[in-house]
């Protein structure tokens, strides 16, 4: 039996919230678990980086987003809404979730919902004049709610500025504090 036909691919999961599980958890109709921090990667590459043919093994990066991991002791109907604030209670984006019984995930890609004036303005600027740093949240710390039914439970997280070079013109980084 030839087990590279199944196993052909290294696999790499996150099992943090496996590691929070326990009896008090499983017996609760929600819980939200805890949610680790995260610096944002910029992964722009210039060239043809993907034209290695075979030569090379590929596997997939974890999500380049905050995971938002939460558990649901039954299936539901309701809406499962996970809403990220800033610490002051201003909304910065809301994101659906599934109702399906078990541990369940969102990813959030620290991008923050636009004011509609400002979705107008940017819909108004040619592709090469959009700034992608105008859709990212700043780094620092967030508000997780994870809200099902009548059930509101929270979290804090923390973007961590990014690594890397300055992207875009003069030097703009995507964790330029007036983004």
């Amino acid at each position: 039996m030839n087990l590279n036909a199944f196993f052909s691919e290294p696999y790499i999961t996150d099992i943090t919230p496996l590691q929070e599980l326990n009896e008090k958890i499983l017996s609760d109709d929600v819980h939200l678990f805890k949610v680790e921090p995260k610096g944002r990667r910029i992964t722009n590459a210039w060239g043809a980086y993907q034209l290695y043919g075979d030569r090379h093994i590929v596997t997939p990066n974890e999500p380049d987003g905050i995971v938002i991991n939460y558990y649901l002791k039954n299936k539901t109907n309701e809406k499962v809404a996970i809403k990220i604030t800033d610490p002051y209670g201003k909304e910065v984006n809301t994101l659906e979730g599934k109702g399906d019984a078990g541990i369940n995930s969102v990813l959030w890609d620290m991008r923050r919902r636009l004011t509609k004036e400002e979705e107008e303005a940017f819909a108004r600027l040619s592709r090469r004049e959009r700034d992608p740093a105008a859709r990212m949240a700043a780094p620092g710390e967030y508000v997780i709610t994870l809200e099902v039914g009548d059930k509101r439970l929270t979290n804090r997280t923390q973007i961590k500025p990014s690594a890397g070079w300055p992207v875009g013109p003069a030097g703009h980084r995507y964790d330029h504090p007036d983004c």
